[in-house]
């Protein structure tokens, strides 16, 4: 007789949900570091905690920056704190609650709420406090949920955030996350019906965090990596056209970034800009005397962070990191574009000198420059039900004198994406 098939455990569908469980690298009082080898840059785990007081009423969250304003949780985080209560007579029960909402509203297409999360979590209960005190002090263990349900569909749960666009039609969009404390009670221990339920609400800030799937190496210039390192850089090629009817030739622009991609928002983005063409093109969109092309050989840089610089001088090149977010409410789709950080370009001294005697000779001329996101930026784009968050660098080119001018300007935008983090691996630069 043959012996019976065992089947091992299923280990997965036990623990598929079930992340790696918080710890500290500090030692507890009873214990001694003997190595430590932290990750290089890596942050460290909040020793904090926050309180909110309502009376005598106390809800504590721990693992948290004490200078924070709000409470901090990351992907599939767990909740620890603690509740007190100074006055626990006549307690029926005590529970919390978290929450997630996602509001979306167009003003000429209505609103739409949608619940992201919705977990309750009783902490004591009783039916007859006479008998039965409730304790003090209470802890607690709560986790974040990593996904939620739209419709049959599961999807992430999106960061927390919050944008307004005025305007005609107003958009708004806002994804929040709370923590809600409800005690009831009865009001008089001989009329046990009569309760009454108070509920405080502490508002969460759900940051799930990311990062590169590689670093952006400190390349100090094109021309010193390009040969050594191609795979390093996209190149996207476009074309300064020009008005119909128009004598002179367009101008090839190649646009350079890292081609990883994928940036923290504190990154510092390089970019290198090469324009081509004729020398009667390139005059044609900066003459000679134009501060963007006189001082090719000084290297200074030049930051352009005034968007109302147009009106004494408008800048003829400009790189910028723009936002767009589109909302989608009741079929009805509407979206804005905003700026999240300006470029600074500065030109790049000629490998070869440029020959002024031939209007037809093909020229090149370089510059270099970086950007990066403002400090308010605190969340990559995202997509979730009905909210689309993308991110893009932006090229553009714009002559002295645009209305007379015969080149047309241009603006390309290339789509990248912002992590939370950026890649805290230590390289060694590549130029000295």
């Amino acid at each position: 007789m043959a012996a019976p098939l065992l089947v091992p455990p299923v280990y997965y569908e036990q623990f598929q949900d079930t992340p790696a469980p918080s710890y500290s690298t500090l030692p507890l009082t009873d214990e001694e570091t003997i190595e430590y080898n932290p990750r290089p840059g890596s942050p460290t785990i909040p020793q904090g905690s926050y309180s909110r007081q309502w009376g005598r009423t106390t809800l504590i969250l721990h693992d948290q920056d004490e200078s924070a304003a709000m409470p901090s949780y990351g992907r599939n985080a767990i909740i620890n704190g603690e509740v007190g209560l100074g006055d626990n007579e006549n307690i029926l029960s005590v529970a919390l609650k978290l929450e997630g909402r996602l509001h979306l509203s167009i003003s000429d297409g209505g609103r739409n709420n949608t619940t992201l999360v919705s977990v309750h979590h009783t902490l004591w209960k009783t039916d007859n406090p006479a008998g039965k005190t409730c304790p003090s002090s209470m802890p607690f263990s709560i986790r974040f949920p990593s996904s939620y349900h739209d419709g049959e569909r599961s999807r992430r749960l999106p960061p927390s955030y919050e944008v307004t666009y005025h305007g005609i039609p107003a958009i708004v969009a806002k994804c929040s996350y709370s923590l809600s404390l409800m005690v009831t009670r009865i009001r008089h221990k001989r009329v046990s019906f009569w309760t009454s339920c108070k509920t405080r609400t502490v508002g969460l800030n759900h940051r799930p965090r990311s990062r590169p799937h590689r670093p952006v190496l400190p390349i100090n210039s094109l021309f010193s990596t390009i040969k050594r390192l191609p795979e390093e850089w996209r190149q996207i090629v476009t074309e300064m056209g020009t008005r119909p009817g128009s004598t002179i030739s367009p101008i090839t622009c190649h646009f350079f970034i890292p081609s990883v991609q994928t940036f923290g928002l504190s990154d510092t983005i390089p970019f290198h800009i090469q324009l081509t063409g004729p020398l009667e093109s390139l005059h044609t969109f900066i003459p000679p005397n134009s501060a963007e092309l006189s001082p090719i050989s000084s290297g200074s840089k030049t930051s352009f962070k005034n968007p109302n610089s147009h009106l004494l001088h408008r800048p003829a090149i400009r790189v910028s990191l723009a936002r767009q977010v589109l909302v989608e409410v009741h079929e009805r789709k509407s979206w804005r574009s905003s700026t999240l950080g300006e470029g600074s370009v500065w030109p790049v001294p000629p490998s070869a000198p440029v020959s002024l005697d031939s209007d037809s000779h093909e020229v090149t001329i370089d510059w270099s420059g970086e950007v990066r996101c403002g400090e308010d930026i605190t969340s990559g784009g995202f997509s979730t039900g009905g909210l689309v968050i993308k991110d893009f660098i932006v090229f553009a080119l714009t002559p002295s004198n645009p209305r007379t001018s015969s080149l047309l300007e241009i603006q390309h935008a290339h789509p990248i994406k912002f992590v939370t983090d950026p890649w805290i691996d230590l390289v060694h630069p590549l130029d000295r």
